[in-house]
């Protein structure tokens, strides 16, 4: 069948690569066990490759992770490419993301979240660099409105992870134009 399969819907789809199929496996794995409960055989057992073809990928436990840490860098670059210049739409858009975050949370942002502080300091330094670089858009806003909203959108996105309840939309949209009214000042 060449290099897609025939998925239930008849169209054939390329196969994730062995590289996506790992990542994809620990993403499920650390939030299913726990990053520290993750070992290198645990994951390519799971993912249906020998150890030789993970560590082929992967060399070492913190370059499997660190390929976690590729995937959120990447797709910060997808979001900052649609960050709107103006400062109330920037505002908008910013608490936007967190609260579409907030109510379709993302398997591999809880994995990363869960495999902080799970004692490889490079990785956590490296997930600090890619949230902060997720917020530079804010800079233009000035210092007392870019924290502002960046705590409001930290509040949101976290939530879910924390079990703590999304605010009401019209609460959050209330929030929203109050932070854009300081843009006046």
């Amino acid at each position: 069948m060449g290099a897609g399969f025939a998925p239930s819907d008849g169209s054939l789809m390329a196969r994730p690569s062995n590289r996506d199929l790992i990542l994809d496996t620990l993403e499920r794995l650390i939030v299913e066990r726990g990053a520290i409960g993750v070992t290198l055989e645990a994951v390519a057992d799971e993912a249906g490759v020998s150890k030789g073809g993970l560590l082929y990928h992967f060399s070492t436990k913190s370059a499997l992770f660190h390929g976690l840490l590729d995937r959120c860098d990447a797709q910060i670059d997808d979001e900052l490419t649609t960050a709107p210049d103006d400062p109330a739409e920037l505002v908008r858009w910013t608490i936007g993301l967190a609260v579409g975050s907030a109510e379709r949370p993302s398997r591999l942002w809880q994995a990363v979240i869960d495999a902080a502080g799970a004692g490889d300091e490079s990785y956590d330094a490296r997930l600090v660099e890619i949230i902060e670089r997720s917020y530079t858009p804010l800079q233009r806003l000035g210092p007392a409105v870019a924290a502002h909203t960046r705590l409001v959108a930290d509040g949101l996105y976290f939530a879910p992870y924390m079990g703590t309840p999304v605010p009401a939309p019209e609460l959050v949209d209330g929030v929203i134009d109050a932070i854009v009214a300081r843009l006046a000042d």
